[in-house]
Parts: C-alpha cells; sequence; structure tokens
C-alpha cells in the first residue's frame, strides 16, 4: 500500500480552505490532470462523485464517497475504480496567525500489479501536486488577505 501525507499552512480560513477543496465540480478548471468531475449523489454532508484523471493517452476514473463535517474534515473512501484500496482524510485547522493547516493523508493499493507499475508514479505524482494546486486557487478566488497567500507550504511523502 501507498502512503501519502502532504500539507500546507495558508492566510485562509479553515473553511475558505474546506470549501474549495469540496468543490469538486470545479476541479477540471485547476487541478493538474483532473479532466472531468461527475457528482453522482450530494447531500449536506455527503458527496459521492467520479473524477477522471488523464495524461495523454493514459486515462484514470474512479468514484469516492466523501463523508464532510462542514469546515473542518473530508473523508473520502473508494466506490468504483482500479484500486484495491483507497481512503484518504482532509484536515483544516486553524492556526493562531487567523490562517489553516491544511493536511492529506491518501492510501492506496493499486487492483493489480500491472496497474501499480503503469499508473503508480503518474497518480502519486498527480496527488502530490494538489495541495499546492488548492493553495493556488484560493489565492485566485479569495484574494490575497495577507500580502502573500500562501504562509508556508510543506511536502511529506
Amino acid at each position: 500500500m501507498t502512503q501519502i501525507n502532504t500539507g500546507a499552512c495558508v492566510a485562509y480560513t479553515p473553511k475558505q480552505m474546506y470549501d474549495l477543496v469540496n468543490d469538486a465540480a470545479a476541479y477540471p478548471r485547476y487541478l493538474p490532470l483532473c479532466s472531468e468531475v461527475a457528482i453522482c449523489s450530494q447531500g449536506e454532508d455527503r458527496l459521492t462523485a467520479k473524477i477522471t484523471l488523464a495524461k495523454g493517452k493514459i486515462k484514470l476514473d474512479f468514484t469516492t464517497a466523501n463523508v464532510m463535517e462542514d469546515g473542518k474534515r473530508i473523508d473520502m473512501d473508494l466506490v468504483d475504480g482500479p484500486f484495491k484500496y483507497l481512503h484518504a482524510t482532509w484536515l483544516f485547522s486553524p492556526t493562531s496567525d487567523g490562517g489553516a493547516e491544511v493536511s492529506f493523508k491518501l492510501d492506496f493499493e493499486f487492483s493489480n500489479p500491472l496497474l501499480r507499475v503503469a499508473f503508480g508514479s503518474f497518480f502519486k505524482g498527480i496527488v502530490e501536486s494538489m495541495v499546492g494546486a488548492f493553495c493556488e486557487q484560493a489565492a485566485l478566488r479569495y484574494g490575497d488577505p495577507h500580502g502573500s497567500g500562501v504562509a508556508a507550504h510543506k511536502a511529506n511523502t
């Protein structure tokens, strides 16, 4: 199983970052290699969406069921796709300077070894670039509250 942990400290509120990450329909406009999102079902604290990632002729479709805690947390579990297992958690925590710490943890395993070889580094690279893309989108969506938008960016894999 592959585990990815990444995150950022940003000058935006936890609620702003939560709203940005929770707006899955907007992903194709700014997330690297995300070509399509189809919302399958949506409720107050639940969302099921099919995401298509594409690079050239390589295409990866998967569906997740998300459970949300408004402004604080999003948990994602695999519904359908080329994975044996996929679980992810987004956490949005306030910082002492009025910003937020955004954390993303993903555990996944492809359903067969050939997929792991073909798509493993491709998928891992996309995931590792996501937090940075969300930070850049926050600056575009919310403006630059403290002159920098992003207080710090850290990535751990």
